[in-house]
């Protein structure tokens, strides 16, 4: 795991090394802290503020910026340090993947469903400054411990998701239905399940502290720069099909390809889960569909291709969907040539979801 991701990441290195001299910016660690991350290196620095414009990110959970917090005591740097934070997580998340993978599966498919996890073509993430990498990793894990009937462990890292990410409210019922199908000390796992919810507590318990409502992330969240709220889920896909169809995006600085890919990241996901129907379990099913119509709900795709990125139980129905070398060859190079394309742009600070 950790010499496929050293791999990768040197192979993302050497393409900024290639293609910062002719867009003339400078190479080194800032080329990772574009868009979200300097906000998360906000937050690191001078934690939750409740005036000025650094109090728009209190929509950023606590567990990622606490922990690079953290390891910043140590390494000084919190750019630094939210890599580090990221490249150890992602190692991680890849190995409880190959576990949760191996439960049902021969070693083949399992590491098939690693290289396909780090081929995906926003997998650049799990080494930036973002959250990805702790959320994979901590859904992974708590995944893994409930299908090895270890709960305890699966509620804490269930936690751990929900204090990164607020879309991980969805493990709490994913963990619940593997426990109903595992039949004995129901009450007991079922207890640990709702542990799961602790991260979101601990998220509204900060809002509460530096706003006085624990709703605030979501007053902010439907202002600028995000203008994101709640709709149902064929809302958003409605939309960017209207946008495309007028040609008048909602975003200037947005161009029509990241339409075009927004809106193909959920009919991949959607056919990709279709297939996988009768291969995943009902918790893995749960949880996929569960975070893909959350990322639906929201009023704008911006970043579906990204949030997409955690979702593991695609990388298990690729695996398995995928036991012919040359179409697993074709899968990974073409994930790949997407992934070198879409962080050359994000290296020279252009908008990649």
């Amino acid at each position: 795991m950790l010499a496929l991701a050293s791999g990768v990441w040197a192979l993302w290195w050497a393409e900024a090394l290639v293609l910062s001299p002719l867009h003339h910016h400078r190479i080194g660690i800032r080329m990772w802290s574009h868009w979200d991350a300097p906000h998360f290196m906000s937050v690191v620095r001078d934690g939750y503020v409740a005036t000025g414009r650094r109090a728009l990110w209190i929509v950023f959970p606590p567990a990622y910026p606490f922990l690079v917090k953290a390891v910043a005591l140590v390494l000084r740097s919190p750019i630094v340090s939210a890599l580090v934070v990221s490249f150890v997580a992602s190692v991680l998340a890849a190995w409880f993947l190959y576990r949760l993978v191996r439960i049902d599966a021969d070693h083949e498919q399992a590491w098939r469903a690693v290289v396909l996890l780090f081929a995906f073509p926003t997998a650049y993430f799990l080494a930036a400054p973002y959250t990805e990498s702790l959320y994979l990793l901590a859904a992974t894990a708590a995944m893994y411990y409930a299908r090895t009937d270890r709960y305890p462990r699966a509620g804490i890292a269930g936690a751990v998701a929900t204090a990164t990410r607020i879309p991980g409210i969805v493990i709490a019922p994913s963990l619940a239905i593997e426990a109903l199908t595992s039949g004995s000390k129901l009450v007991k796992k079922l207890f640990w399940c709702a542990v799961t919810g602790a991260g979101t507590a601990i998220f509204l318990g900060v809002n509460w502290i530096v706003h006085r409502n624990p709703l605030y992330f979501l007053k902010v969240e439907s202002g600028p720069p995000w203008f994101q709220h709640a709709v149902p889920p064929w809302v958003s896909l409605v939309n960017a099909f209207e946008q495309l169809a007028h040609l008048i995006p909602r975003e200037p600085h947005t161009a029509y390809w990241t339409l075009f890919a927004r809106l193909g990241a959920a009919v991949f996901a959607v056919v990709v889960l279709i297939l996988g129907r009768k291969r995943l379990r009902p918790a893995d099913q749960f949880f996929a569909w569960g975070s893909l119509v959350f990322f639906l709900a929201a009023s704008r795709l911006i970043s579906l291709p990204r949030y997409l990125l955690p979702v593991f139980p695609l990388y298990m129905v690729l695996a398995d969907r995928t036991r012919s070398r040359r179409v697993f060859f074709a899968l990974v190079i073409g994930g790949f040539a997407m992934q070198l394309f879409l962080f050359g742009r994000y290296s020279q600070g252009s908008w990649t979801f």
